[in-house]
């Protein structure tokens, strides 16, 4: 039997507190909902969610406190080595049945002041947004979650990718606004082994890729290059699964409007992992800060050996790039369909670079 849970009706010294209370409570029931609403809510910890859990952010917004450095929302699968969170500790158990679900004007907004930490590799101080400084700089980050809905809320003053999804499966990504500036502010990133899974309905301005899939990405020694932090916290499972487990496939990207710096959609196979039935349709640029390689990019290699991708239908989309569709790679069983530019001298299709 499903109960619900107003994060406003309980106590505490501040929103953290009384989330934690709320949750907690949520937790010993098995369909709990947790609502958001009746105000704007400031936290500096991550909203955890466990099976069966919907979260509703109920025509408010939850802002992240000045420096925090956290999830906004996290799966609560993920347990972190409270001496050094940046880094994963434990196993990580699948959960199932989430939904984190927003009505009317919902809000996810990040820090209006970021942390600051220096930098070991670059030798200098600045702020711990965008990819080099890890998985906690998402605003949302699922791990291991079968059956799982995200949908109704607008990102804004994100601090690298928005949302993602690692070794996930049977997902529903949908109805979104994302709006970012800081460096790597993806949309929506799935990560190795996410599979049988829609991302619809996308609209904003990022400042990297809108929809990205990528699979096969490991840093297994850190720092690596610039990075200082894991971009997941699977690395231990990443190491129990054969290479064909970490495949991204059957999965649906359509109806995304949006425009930035970067790629509406992007595909990125590495170290031998294969991305498969992957259908595109009905994507648009809607803006473009400067010409970029393509609208939809097909990619292997870099960050490691190359993948391959097989499968692949990309179906009506409008282009404002260099091209409507590039790949630096062969694919198998490629379909291309209704591709347009409206950008003058711009290409319906390019191998960009030939390999």
């Amino acid at each position: 039997m499903e109960q619900i849970f107003y994060v406003r009706q309980y106590e505490g010294q501040s929103d953290d507190e009384r989330v934690e209370a709320c949750l907690k409570d949520a937790s010993r029931c098995g369909r709990p909902t947790v609502v958001f609403d009746g105000r704007d809510f400031e936290i500096s910890r991550a909203v955890l969610l466990s099976s069966g859990m919907t979260v509703l952010v109920d025509n408010c917004t939850i802002r992240q406190s000045d420096c925090a450095f956290d999830n906004v929302f996290r799966s609560a699968n993920v347990r972190l080595d409270e001496e050094n969170p940046s880094f994963y500790s434990g196993g990580i158990e699948k959960i199932s049945h989430v939904r984190l679900l927003g009505r009317g004007n919902a809000v996810i907004e990040g820090c209006r002041v970021n942390r600051r930490g220096f930098h070991t590799v670059l030798k200098e101080e600045q702020e711990m947004t965008g990819d080099f400084w890890g998985f906690l700089t998402y605003q949302a980050l699922f791990v291991c979650t079968d059956d799982l809905e995200i949908s109704g809320l607008s990102f804004v003053k994100t601090r690298c990718w928005a949302i993602t999804l690692d070794l996930c499966t049977h997902f529903h990504i949908h109805d979104l606004e994302i709006n970012s500036q800081v460096k790597n502010g993806d949309g929506v990133h799935l990560l190795s082994g996410c599979c049988y899974g829609v991302v619809e309905r996308l609209n904003g301005v990022t400042s990297d890729d809108m929809v990205a899939v990528q699979s096969g990405f490991q840093l297994k020694e850190l720092p690596c290059k610039n990075y200082l932090a894991p971009f997941t916290p699977t690395k231990d499972e990443y190491a129990k699964r054969t290479v064909r487990e970490l495949d991204c496939h059957d999965i649906i990207i359509r109806d995304i409007s949006a425009g930035g710096m970067m790629h509406n959609v992007i595909l990125l196979a590495l170290n031998d992992t294969c991305i498969y039935d992957i259908q595109i349709e009905d994507i648009a640029d809607t803006c473009r800060q400067e010409p970029y390689v393509a609208t939809v990019f097909a990619y292997t290699g870099i960050y490691g050996g190359p993948g391959t991708l097989r499968d692949i239908s990309i179906q009506r989309v409008y282009s404002l790039a260099d091209s409507a569709f590039s790949s630096n790679t062969t694919i198998k069983n490629l379909f291309l369909s209704e591709l347009t530019t409206g950008r003058e001298g711009g290409k319906l299709y390019e191998t960009y670079p030939e390999r």
